[in-house]
């Protein structure tokens, strides 16, 4: 038997290492455990967006407010625009947008929040893989963070190299496919001409050697490129500092190289060309192959609200010989209901466990 299983948020929050702090659900990015001290790193520019828009800070959700951060700044008072971008200039900083902001606090609090897998595993995780999963399962996880990711690579069964599905498979026995990206998958971008011609302009010659190592424009890359690499060793906090704050100091260069985490930022109408370019590509390719041939599907703590993904389980069902069954782990009431009025039932099936990650993990055999 094939087995598909689907992680959304709830199952990185359901986690079972006891001393391991939670992974924010999308209400809690502002008032989770770690929210506090980062918070005071992050102000005064929370302030004002809580102050000029009047936001409740107990209940902001994180992907309205990422989708509509853009057209929030631009209903800020000017004053208030002002006082943020005095603020970066008081401190030395390049000026970053809102955008920039927000997907710098993001990373920082998946990070914050999940330094505990540097030393330990979650044990219904672990369980998973023990009991439910096969050898040739495929996972899909639409988590950023490396719970599952970091229980995989215990098992000593599988790699990064070769089991996120950006190419053929060899070594590893799973296949952990995660379309919106990861903490520990870095998008490098290689500066254009018309970049580094600033930075001569804006810097000596002296600077630049210890900045990047290039003596010219002409012996550095005029063309910008992007690829994804994954390195477990290099996971860290992307203060907005980090993208701001001047080159030498913060900036993270290997081989000429700035490394940006690649993520497809949680908003409600995901960006579908980011998410079908380059290798990432090959990761949702390989996931509607996973729904075609399956013959289980279980899904904890997921609450299909991605509708491309959605548009996939239904492309999916058209194509199938059998009736896609999908198992829901899940505690919310109205998500089975919501999905039946969505999809065909004729061609997909849902049932509904009400059980937490925990409860799900204690009945497996």
């Amino acid at each position: 038997m094939k087995r598909l299983l689907i992680l959304g948020a709830g199952a990185s929050y359901g986690h079972g290492y006891d001393l391991g702090i939670k992974p924010p659900l999308a209400k809690e990015f502002f008032t989770c455990e770690v929210s506090g001290e980062l918070l005071d790193e992050y102000n005064p520019i929370v302030d004002l967006f809580v102050k000029n828009l009047k936001l409740d800070i107990n209940s902001i959700d994180i992907e309205s407010l990422y989708e509509n951060v853009d057209a929030i700044w631009n209903l800020l008072p000017h004053d208030s625009s002002k006082e943020i971008e005095e603020y970066f200039k008081n401190q030395d900083f390049f000026f970053v947008t809102p955008i920039e902001f927000l997907r710098s606090y993001i990373i920082d609090v998946i990070y914050e929040s999940t330094k505990w897998l540097e030393s330990n595993s979650c044990p219904l995780h672990d369980s998973l893989l023990r009991r439910y999963l096969n050898h040739g399962d495929t996972i899909i996880s639409f988590n950023y963070d490396l719970i599952i990711d970091s229980t995989l690579k215990n098992t000593g069964e599988w790699q990064e190299k070769d089991g996120y599905g950006f190419n053929n498979q060899n070594n590893s026995k799973y296949l952990l496919l995660k379309p919106h990206g990861s903490i520990n998958w870095k998008l490098i971008e290689t500066l254009s001409e018309s970049s580094v011609k600033n930075m001569f302009q804006e810097n000596s010659e002296k600077d630049l050697k210890e900045i990047i190592g290039i003596k010219s424009v002409e012996n550095y890359f005029a063309e910008k490129h992007y690829r994804l690499a994954t390195n477990f060793l290099e996971i860290g906090r992307m203060h907005y500092k980090h993208v701001g704050e001047k080159f030498k100091e913060f900036r993270t260069l290997h081989n000429n190289e700035f490394n940006y985490p690649y993520l497809i930022y949680p908003m409600l109408s995901k960006p579908y060309k980011e998410m079908t370019f380059g290798q990432l590509k090959n990761v949702w390719e390989k996931m509607y192959k996973s729904l075609l041939e399956c013959d289980e599907v279980t899904s904890i703590g997921f609450s299909f609200r991605d509708e491309h993904f959605n548009k996939f389980i239904k492309a999916a069902s058209l194509q199938r010989d059998k009736e896609l069954k999908v198992s829901i782990v899940d505690t919310s009431k109205d998500l089975l209901s919501q999905l039946e009025s969505k999809f065909d039932s004729n061609k997909v099936k849902f049932y509904h466990k009400n059980e937490t990650l925990f409860d799900f993990c204690n009945e497996l055999k």
